[in-house]
């Protein structure tokens, strides 16, 4: 995609979304800290550095809600469905970062790029492909963005695993063997997951397991973590299975073989239960943000 479009279509997706978000703040200042985020960041810092012949270039409406407008862009939840190489996720943080930039100055905030980064990687960003090959690409991608911009080789954190963000999958496929696991319909209550039942623990337990893998080191720790979320994805997928009175014992012995193959082994997704492995955004949302 042409570079260009990646940024267009960026930009006006933030402002969409932190128009919906902060309503307080009139479309047409948000479409200024985003689009002329640049010119403001430089301006603004040359001014607090002590530059007296300069009032600040900031609208009020923006300093006096800077902190709702970077809480929203701090807990923004992004996926792109086709994520090839990464361009639209890169695009979109790159974006988040410079409007949170120009927010910190009026927050007392000192966060370096790289601290911003790494938690809208973390927070932030997630991407399907279909293509298992287009996925080591976009990570690569995002690994890349967040060292450059590290500044002490000699502290530098580990590079986070993203294998839980970055997934290959069919995303217009939910449907494992043409069985719907449905899981978003676990409780008469309205809100996604509520209830307590078997299936909230079990995916309460792989949210943790994604989290705690995100930030693992070691490569033991690495196959250790990423082996207890698979078992926890297989769980889940037996749980929900089991429940099927209409499936024959044949082909739930396939079906089950077929799931060891996905969750432990190396095969490729043909399908993608979104509400499943992205469940930490459709339990605290009912779904993402912003679909590029």
């Amino acid at each position: 995609t042409p570079r260009t479009i990646v940024h267009y279509m960026c930009q006006e997706s933030l402002i969409n979304y932190l128009d919906t978000e902060c309503e307080s703040v009139p479309k047409e200042d948000i479409e200024t800290l985003i689009h002329e985020g640049d010119v403001i960041l430089e301006l603004e810092t040359a001014i607090e550095e002590g530059t007296k012949s300069y009032k600040s270039v900031l609208m009020d409406s923006i300093k006096d809600n800077a902190s709702d407008l970077d809480s929203a862009l701090a807990n923004i939840k992004v996926c792109d469905p086709a994520i090839g190489s990464g361009a639209f996720p890169v695009g979109m943080m790159t974006e988040i970062i410079k409007a949170r930039q120009v927010l910190g100055l009026y927050l007392s905030q000192n966060q370096s790029i790289y601290k911003l980064k790494r938690h809208c990687i973390q927070e932030s960003l997630y991407g399907v492909d279909i293509d298992p090959g287009a996925i080591e690409i976009a990570k690569l991608r995002l690994w890349l963005s967040l060292v450059v911009d590290e500044d002490d080789y000699t502290t530098i954190q580990p590079l986070p695993n993203l294998d839980y963000k970055i997934m290959q999958g069919n995303s217009l496929i939910e449907e494992f063997h043409g069985i719907s696991l449905d899981i978003e319909k676990k409780s008469e209550q309205k809100d996604l997951f509520a209830g307590g039942s078997d299936l909230d623990t079990l995916i309460n337990n792989l949210h943790q397991k994604q989290d705690d893998f995100f930030n693992a080191e070691h490569p033991r720790e690495k196959k250790q973590k990423r082996e207890s979320v698979e078992t926890a994805i297989y769980n889940i997928f037996h749980n929900e299975l089991e429940k099927k009175k209409s499936i024959s014992s044949l082909e739930a012995k396939e079906i089950e073989t077929d799931l060891k193959e996905m969750t432990h082994g190396n095969k490729e997704r043909n399908f993608f239960p979104w509400k499943l492995y992205f469940a930490d955004v459709f339990r605290e949302k009912g779904g993402f943000d912003v679909v590029i």
